[in-house]
């Protein structure tokens, strides 16, 4: 790679500035590298047959040799400009004892095949020590053998040592073959460690003059990314009915589905129900709240009221499922989290119990409001969508739904996606409003294009206000065309599946901290190198 022979340029030049002699300086940075690179190689070659390797072996290649060259120029310009002392011979004793260390711990932990590891790693340090015998110390050698083991038996015991019913190996390796798209991993150590929960989905079917539409509300959250678990649901019930609104209660990364194919299942049985449902007129009522921190548009249809929560603060992301559960009292309730409060520049803020509470305060608050008024009939409908290509917005498109409660004209607007930038989401807003309408904007918190990082593009981080409101315009024309008097049916389907549940939000968070030392533990060896090299120069 590049980066390698920078830096053994690198290595050469600092040699030749302090030893002034060609050959040696050759002969201990690039012929040294070269034989890394032989070893590398031969690694490369023995993964490259091996089945079932985690991640691709010329990644592996191509990471080891940057690290080695990287570490041997940092242990020469240590040696030669910080002890300033040319004691090659010792400098390269303990650094080939590192490599050797360090070789099968990376390989076995980035490909988690023990076979391949042995035997690559068994060959890669043949190569070196037979090659370097006449230059090595044996002793020196030996000792920091013995003396590097130790953070190294160390990480082993971090990665190894089991939590639930799992290691922290085993998470690794999981994540890792995401990456290459492996799902099942993941999926089977989710579903290992989850818990059982009753969730719902909430159905309403609508028909006007010329169109069928829906709009579904699930109880659960799109996580965690690509098409694992529940990521990707939104997607498969827009991809299953077509004309349809998607949302998501309040949940967070626990409520996810811990299977995709349990979330397969899930959408199937919304769209048998959803072709099933009975009609009757519609008749609405509307009542429009807020506080400092949250906005509630709630709007009953025919009985099934919807519950939208914006948030108005900058920052927050998903609302806790703890809201549901304290409002499960109140019949035929569909709270949804609209999930348009956080951008890629906005610092993410935590829900306090206080910021809950007021929430359910203000949602009850609304609910007696509404329940005082009399419902309003004729209702008008319409729907209309359209799909896009964008890197913030996923495969489900945007799609629009209004409805006309005596002369109010409420319009959704929601876009499969994940949050949204304040500056597109005030756009919106300025320009539904100044056209007539009551906005309400969301998105669907679709994790379908969120990577094993947690890297996401909020809608409107990469499409332009204008290209958004230049669909908006035209989703308005179809929605205005198509607007006449509707019916209305809905269903609540409830289920008792497997979400990954508090264990494994645990086990990630006990991830972190391990993945934490570990680092910790690998950068300590450079630690002990520099005190080999200058304790072995000193005797």
């Amino acid at each position: 790679t590049y980066f390698s022979a920078i830096f053994i340029v690198l290595a050469f030049i600092i040699l030749f500035i302090r030893i002034k002699d060609f050959y040696r300086s050759l002969e201990y940075s690039v012929l040294i590298l070269f034989e890394v690179l032989v070893g590398m190689f031969i690694t490369y070659l023995v993964f490259k047959k091996a089945k079932k390797v985690t991640i691709r072996p010329s990644v592996v290649f191509t990471g080891l040799t940057s690290l080695y060259s990287l570490s041997y120029f940092l242990t020469c310009f240590y040696t030669l400009y910080i002890l300033r002392l040319d004691v090659l011979n010792i400098m390269l004793s303990v650094w080939i004892a590192y490599t050797i260390l360090m070789t099968p711990l990376i390989l076995y932990y980035t490909s988690f095949s023990l076979p391949s590891t042995l035997v690559s790693s068994g060959l890669y340090a043949l190569i070196l020590v037979s090659l370097n015998w006449d230059k090595l110390i044996h002793h020196i050698f030996l000792v920091s053998v013995l003396v590097l083991l130790m953070p190294e038996i160390l990480i082993v015991l971090t990665l190894e040592i089991k939590r639930n019913p799992i290691k922290m190996s085993d998470v690794a390796h999981a994540y890792f073959k995401t990456f290459s798209k492996s799902h099942e991993y993941l999926e089977y150590l989710q579903n290992t460690i989850g818990e059982k929960e009753t969730l719902f989905s909430d159905i309403i079917m609508f028909r006007n003059s010329s169109q069928i539409f829906w709009i579904v509300n699930n109880m659960f959250h799109y996580g965690p990314y690509y098409a694992i678990g529940s990521s990707n649901v939104p997607g498969m019930i827009i991809n299953s009915l077509k004309n349809v609104v998607v949302f998501k209660g309040p949940s967070t990364h626990r409520e996810n589905i811990s299977m995709n194919k349990i979330a397969r299942s899930i959408v199937k049985k919304i769209t048998n129900i959803a072709l099933h449902l009975k009609l009757e007129p519609i008749k609405a009522r509307y009542e429009i709240t807020e506080n400092k921190l949250f906005k509630v548009y709630a709007i009953d249809i025919s009985g099934k009221i919807l519950c939208f929560i914006d948030i108005k603060e900058r920052g927050y992301d998903d609302i806790p499922w703890d809201v549901v559960r304290k409002l499960s009292h109140i019949k035929d309730l569909s709270i949804v989290d609209l999930h348009t409060s956080k951008g890629l520049d906005d610092p993410f803020k935590d829900f306090k119990l206080s910021d809950i509470e007021a929430l359910i305060d203000l949602i009850s608050d609304t609910i007696s409001k509404l329940k005082s008024k009399e419902y309003s009939r004729n209702i008008l409908v319409s729907y209309a969508h359209k799909i896009v290509s964008e890197d913030d917005i996923c495969s489900g498109g945007i799609h629009a739904l209004e409805m006309q409660i005596e002369n109010r004209k409420f319009i959704i607007i929601s876009f499969d996606g994940n949050n949204m930038e304040k500056s597109l989401k005030e756009v919106i807003l300025t320009h539904l409003t100044r056209a007539g309408y009551v906005p309400i904007v969301a998105t669907t918190d679709s994790h379908e294009k969120t990577s094993p990082l947690g890297d996401y593009y909020p809608v409107g981080s990469i499409t332009s206000s204008d290209k958004i409101i230049s669909i908006i315009n035209e989703l308005l024309n179809d929605l205005e065309e198509n607007l006449s008097e509707g019916l209305s049916g809905h269903r609540r389907l409830r289920y008792t599946v497997k979400i990954v549940g508090d264990n494994w939000i645990y086990m990630l968070r006990n991830a972190l901290k391990t993945s934490k030392r570990t680092i910790f533990l690998v950068a300590s060896q450079v630690l002990v190198i520099m005190l080999l090299i200058l304790v072995f120069s000193i005797l």
